[in-house]
């Protein structure tokens, strides 16, 4: 009894002997093909097979049993196919090789073992099977790997009573357990390391800034974006510091309050911020700040992303400039100049246009349309000799007329005198800016006394 406990013992150690092998021997996982991992881990699990056979405990003249289905077994349900096919070759070769009474039934317990892998490995639903369907499987081999001795001991009169079956089945039991749970978990651990060695790479591709806090805004995390940011030697520089290390202490002190904002509103606020360095240079950012909570959801820090709109900003500043410049030079020209869009509405004009038609000046202001601006012009006096019969049929050729080039002019009772207004009209260019230049499709009328 004592030599059968440590024989299936020295068994257990080998089989944890070759998960560890498997846990720390790291192939590479990224563009290697499955087939070559398939291969390894057979190999890998054939020779623990091996080794389990060296080690057995022999019940009668040939035949010896061991955990040997148990590697087998492994092999196929957690490696799929190719590597239990190649486990059991290795196996089935050595076990040949040893010969004796037991060959036919040792064989026949290894063809067994492959095929319940096999199974177990097409019914289940994920590369690391879960915890049920690892004790399933070990219970399958349990009472499996006593199957072929209890054949064989019948028919050589072998006494495979309880003190020798309950041990072996607990064993195989326990041994297939153990390594269905450590390969799992292991295979869950790799996993886990190739997602997060994909997400490293992703948050260090990134041109912006993207970091970690925890509630009292020191650094957990940062992409070497957020070190280019902070000026910093590189992004390891950062961790366990905050932004006072970094900036002057009214920019961190800005900084600080927006995350505290974040922080006490418990979800993602967006800020614009400048940046002051103490080198005297300025950027200006839109900063996300995104509450980071743990597993029960308590909020134990802040990530941000941080983009910078500096360009943004100057780019914009000019623009304006640019167009304060231009509407004060249209303005402060002799001629009159007014704008229509596509639909003839009024989208700007200079005071000296609106000074040329002084009675309707009020109505000629952007968002009027053109249709309205006549109609009004014609009920005020300001354009007269127009039949009242006929006012709809003028106003709609007028607006025909307006949407064409061309040179027209007439007198204005009012406003201007008698000088004569001529009008010159003309088809604006595609801009995506108004008022500097005509909006899409639009009319420009150059009026001039």
């Amino acid at each position: 009894m004592n030599s059968l406990w440590v024989g299936l013992l020295a068994n257990m150690a080998v089989v944890a002997l070759v998960i560890s092998l498997w846990s720390n021997i790291r192939l590479p996982v990224f563009g290697q093909k499955e087939s070559i991992r398939g291969w390894a881990f057979g190999i890998l699990f054939g020779l623990g097979a091996i080794s389990l056979m060296l080690i057995p405990f022999q019940l009668g003249s040939g035949f010896f049993i061991d955990l040997r289905m148990t590697m087998i077994g492994t092999s196929a349900f957690i490696g799929g196919p190719l590597a239990g096919i190649v486990t059991t070759i290795i196996a089935a070769a050595f076990r040949v090789y040893l010969g004796g009474a037991g060959a036919t039934i040792g064989l026949v317990g290894i063809a067994f073992a492959c095929a319940a892998g096999l199974v177990g490995w097409r019914l289940k639903t994920k590369d690391a099977p879960s915890l049920k369907a690892n004790v399933l499987f070990s219970l399958v081999m349990a009472i499996g790997a006593m199957a072929p001795g209890f054949v064989y001991a019948l028919y050589q009169d072998i006494d495979t009573g309880p003190q020798i079956r309950l041990p072996y089945m607990t064993l195989v039991f326990v041994a297939t357990l153990m390594a269905c749970v450590a390969l799992a978990n292991e295979i869950r651990r790799r996993e886990t390391e190739a997602r997060n060695h994909m997400y490293r790479h992703v948050i260090n591709s990134l041109p912006e800034a993207l970091n970690v806090k925890d509630r009292e805004g020191r650094f957990i995390m940062a992409n070497p974006a957020t070190a280019t940011l902070m000026q910093a030697e590189n992004a390891d520089a950062l961790i366990g510091k905050t932004d006072f290390d970094f900036f002057c202490q009214e920019v961190a002190a800005a900084f600080r309050a927006d995350e505290e904002k974040a922080l006490k509103a418990g979800t993602a606020i967006v800020e614009e911020q400048m940046l002051a360095r103490m080198d005297g240079s300025r950027s200006y950012l839109s900063t996300l700040k995104a509450p980071f909570t743990d597993i029960d959801g308590n909020i134990i820090g802040l990530i941000t992303h941080s983009r910078d709109t500096t360009d943004k900003k100057l780019l914009e500043a000019a623009l304006t400039q640019s167009d304060r410049r231009a509407a004060e030079a249209l303005s402060s020209i002799s001629d009159g100049l007014v704008m229509f869009d596509k639909d003839l509405t009024l989208v700007f004009c200079n005071e000296r246009y609106r000074a040329m038609f002084s009675v309707t000046a009020d109505l000629r202001v952007p968002g009027t349309p053109a249709a309205a601006i006549l109609y009004a012009s014609i009920a005020r006096g300001e354009l007269v000799g127009i039949p009242q019969e006929q006012v709809a049929q003028w106003v709609d050729i007028a607006l025909g007329r307006l949407k064409q080039g061309g040179t027209v002019e007439f007198r204005l009772p009012t406003g201007a005198g008698s000088n004569p207004v001529r009008v010159r009209r003309r088809k604006g260019p595609v801009s995506s800016s108004a008022p500097t230049l005509p909006p899409p499709n639009s009319m420009n009328w150059n009026c001039r006394t």
